[in-house]
């Protein structure tokens, strides 16, 4: 069954003129993930959910300078269900938790910080299980222009409770559209870091106005049944 995407908003505030800057962003979404633990049986992960961030940064993103020290603090939570092969594991709220220092000058950037979130270490668990995962991320090029990421941890809000053992790829962002183009192995299913996918993100927005960026945000894995995928839309200021 294909998995059924969500609504992606992204919601960043940005003083050009101002030192710090603060960009917040939320998301809400929709899914399917499937995986298999390295002991026990296939399942497959439905969930929605919304998740957060806030970035303060020394300066404003745009400066010339560049936004320098900054840290970030995230969290999401999911409604997940399990199918196709654990009846015994109830549907429940999950979470995800993050954080990352880092800084960024005119034509680099490096982060690094750590992921807190839930799943089932075994088939059998009664309860979610805690697990921890390392968060970096290094960025050559202009952040407002084109940029290419290498990095593990949570590209975007989705991904706190599914982080990528690695991910890279380009972006730019223009004066009238962005595109960021993202692929990796992230963490899959049910089980807390058992099984692994390659997916792939294009997230794409249309500036209306000043501050306004508007579009889409799709998200396709290289398995599934057919295949995962989360699609959804992306609005920023």
């Amino acid at each position: 069954m294909l998995g059924v995407g969500g609504v992606f908003s992204s919601l960043p505030t940005r003083a050009a003129a101002r030192d710090p800057s603060v960009e917040l962003e939320s998301e809400v979404y929709a899914g399917q993930s499937h995986g298999q633990w390295s002991c026990g049986p296939r399942g497959v992960a439905r969930y929605g959910g919304v998740g957060a961030r806030a970035r303060i940064s020394e300066h404003a993103v745009d400066a010339e300078t560049g936004a320098g020290f900054s840290a970030t603090l995230g969290a999401s939570a999911e409604y997940e269900v399990v199918d196709e092969c654990c009846s015994r594991l109830d549907d429940r709220p999950m979470l995800g938790l993050g954080g990352t220092l880092g800084y960024r000058d005119e034509f680099a950037g490096v982060s690094l910080g750590l992921l807190a979130f839930q799943g089932y270490d075994t088939s059998t668990s009664s309860t979610p299980d805690w697990s921890s995962f390392p968060a970096f991320e290094i960025v050559v090029g202009r952040e407002r222009g084109f940029h290419w990421s290498l990095g593990f941890g949570a590209p975007f809000v989705t991904r706190y409770r599914r982080p990528a053992l690695v991910y890279t790829g380009p972006a730019f962002a223009g004066r009238t559209y962005r595109l960021d183009l993202l692929a990796g192995f992230y963490r899959s299913g049910p089980s807390s870091l058992d099984s692994v996918q390659f997916r792939g993100d294009m997230l794409l927005g249309f500036r209306l106005g000043d501050h306004l960026w508007f579009g889409p945000h799709v998200s396709l894995a290289a398995e599934g049944d057919p295949i995962d995928a989360e699609a959804g839309l992306n609005v920023a200021f």
